[in-house]
């Protein structure tokens, strides 16, 4: 009964917190300047990245093709708005089909691979991508990439060329990111991809479709990175294929472990905390890498679980203190 209690008030907290931190995010726009809004947005951006690409390592499998599908869903929604003259409220939805299409011929025969065999095989799909952009000057616009990209339609009296209305556009995104990876957790399919994770030998033997839950998995984690690329593709109005390479991959794994895999808001925390320390210490943009490091150790050697873990690690902290204390009185 205490421990229903427990989860029930934990549950409750989240709930709050989660609804305190909503409230000030929709309430932000008129309260910063444009800067502050633009770095925001980038949160949200590598947050989207980071939960989905959480999905893949929940199972064991490091991806690093994860910008190359942020970079087909990017160009698919480009290139249908401006050569077909297609609303972007079909576009991105286009776009995120396109990812998830490529993501499934890609998967079938690569998620068959483990361990450095599979990280490998997606480093080079990122690379073929990039290079692929970069050659083909029609329609892709070569090395340069594409300017002039356009902003959303406008629904009303909604204007999406303004950086506070295209905010709220990219907030929306976010939160059904963390909604649907939230309720995908909960259920069956969740349990399953953790087992997979654990130990796929063992879940396919209880009958577990190991193959096809990766699948799967990879397939809703590259959708969302397609819908991520078409936002960010609208929103930046200019992009190039040396936006999408190997040091986007690299972070959107640092993002995930700096914040810990243990529920869908850790990576998500991870991307904003990293996101927003470089932007907050400007002059120290030099030493952007470095500070990066810095904080990826730490976590790395007292934080375990991410930076979601460090309540209970204080809890449990406060607990010893207080045995401690008992004992010695």
């Amino acid at each position: 009964m205490a421990v229903g209690s427990t989860k029930f008030r934990s549950s409750i907290s989240r709930l709050v917190g989660s609804a305190v931190l909503l409230i000030v995010l929709l309430v932000m726009p008129p309260l910063v300047g444009s800067y502050w809004i633009h770095v925001l947005m980038l949160i949200f951006f590598h947050g989207i990245l980071a939960v989905s690409l959480r999905q893949m390592l929940i199972l064991g499998q490091v991806s690093f093709a994860h910008p190359a599908f942020l970079a087909i869903g990017a160009y698919t929604s480009t290139l249908l708005v401006m050569k077909l003259g297609l609303s972007f409220w079909f576009s991105i939805f286009l776009a995120g089909c396109a990812s998830g299409i490529v993501a499934f011929l890609l998967g079938l025969p690569v998620l068959r691979l483990t361990g450095p065999y599979f990280f490998l095989a997606t480093f080079a799909f990122l690379e073929v991508v990039r290079m692929i952009f970069t050659r083909f000057y029609e329609p892709f616009g070569g090395p340069m990439g594409i300017y002039d990209i356009p902003p959303p339609n406008p629904i009303g009296p909604i204007d999406f060329s303004s950086i506070s209305h295209f905010y709220y556009l990219v907030l929306i995104v976010f939160v059904i990111t963390l909604s649907f990876f939230y309720s995908l957790e909960k259920s069956r399919f969740g349990q399953s991809w953790h087992a997979i994770g654990q130990s796929h030998v063992l879940a396919e033997s209880v009958g577990v479709n190991v193959m096809g839950y990766r699948v799967l998995a990879f397939v809703i984690a590259c959708f969302f990175a397609g819908i991520a690329g078409a936002c960010f593709a609208h929103y930046m109005t200019h992009m190039s294929p040396m936006e999408f390479g190997l040091h986007l991959s690299v972070n959107c794994i640092v993002w995930v472990v700096v914040g810990g895999m243990g529920n869908v808001f850790g990576p998500a925390i991870g991307a904003g905390i990293l996101t927003f320390i470089p932007q907050f210490f400007k002059f120290t943009a030099e030493y952007e890498a470095g500070l990066s490091a810095v904080i990826f150790m730490i976590i790395i050697l007292f934080l375990r679980g991410g930076l979601i873990s460090l309540p209970q690690v204080i809890s449990k902290g406060i607990k010893k203190s207080r045995g401690k204390d008992l004992a010695s009185s």
